[in-house]
């Protein structure tokens, strides 16, 4: 799951729309790798079926999702409530995705408001890529506070909690990921909640200084390639990351989410764990 948020061929086969309740007769619109399913219980405006079938076209043509059908669930019910991050900041929940299927409201949005949808369609497509499976751990054991590393979906690493049995993920890196790739297809993609705008931000540091691609971040959430991240990042053979390596990379985008202002601290934290503090030059 996520939330929206930076400033980053498919020729027209089959967008469907599925109308639950009464449904008028579907629409067709041509893609070449992608099939495209609308399920809504009132009509879609043409420009928002405009906007999804652009969106689409472009990430895949751009990073290539790697499957061919993808739902887009329109739900009322997602909630446009602030809510608190437990730094003083707030979010909003402007949509929900899983692999190949997106959740919003589709309803919510007017000619007026076209890039917002574009924006949070940007973001929420890297969700989708994933391929919904978790890539077990070897040896599961502690590694964020006493929560338990089971395995990876994607670019977030699956956790429990060892008395309550709960299961969650942490989700920083892939949230990092999805902004920046987003950012990276082109100008006019804004993002406006704080947290992962700062995300986004530290990834596209870590970008710009050569340790990651968008298309490595797009390869490694399509495989599971948490740890391979971290190794990445950290100028390291995968197999020779420690606990306290993983530890590191995540703390650095969970202390970035809580507080923009960590940005260049974590940076040189990371540089040296690199072993590179003569390396790199800040301007501060």
């Amino acid at each position: 799951m996520s939330t929206t948020k930076l400033n980053i061929p498919l020729s027209l086969l089959f967008l469907s729309l599925l109308w639950t309740g009464c449904r008028p007769p579907p629409k067709h619109f041509a893609l070449d790798h992608v099939r495209i399913r609308i399920d809504a219980n009132a009509k879609i405006p043409d420009y928002v079926t405009s906007v999804i079938t652009n969106v689409v076209h472009q990430y895949d043509a751009r990073y290539g999702l790697g499957f061919q059908d993808l739902t887009l669930i329109c739900d009322t019910n997602i909630s446009d409530d602030a809510q608190p991050l437990g730094n003083g900041q707030t979010s909003k929940t402007l949509a929900t995705a899983r692999p190949q299927e997106i959740r919003l409201n589709l309803l919510a949005y007017s000619e007026d408001t076209r890039q917002n949808l574009m924006n949070v369609l940007k973001h929420e497509l890297f969700h989708t890529i994933k391929k919904g499976e978790i890539r077990p751990m070897r040896n599961p054991r502690p590694i964020l506070d006493e929560h338990v590393a089971v395995g990876f979906d994607g670019l977030s690493m699956s956790v429990v909690h060892p008395l309550t049995k709960k299961k969650t993920a942490f989700r920083a890196i892939e949230e990092a990921a999805a902004e920046y790739c987003a950012h990276r297809l082109g100008p006019g993609y804004s993002v406006g909640a704080p947290d992962y705008f700062s995300l986004g931000v530290l990834m596209k540091e870590m970008s710009g200084v050569g340790w990651i691609s968008a298309e490595e971040l797009i390869h490694l959430q399509k495989t599971g390639g948490f740890l391979e991240f971290c190794a990445k990042i950290l100028n390291k053979d995968v197999t020779l990351l420690s606990d306290e390596d993983i530890r590191t990379v995540c703390s650095a985008f969970q202390r970035v989410r809580d507080d923009s202002a960590q940005i260049l601290v974590q940076m040189k934290k990371i540089i040296q764990r690199r072993g590179e503090t003569d390396y790199y030059r800040f301007r501060e």
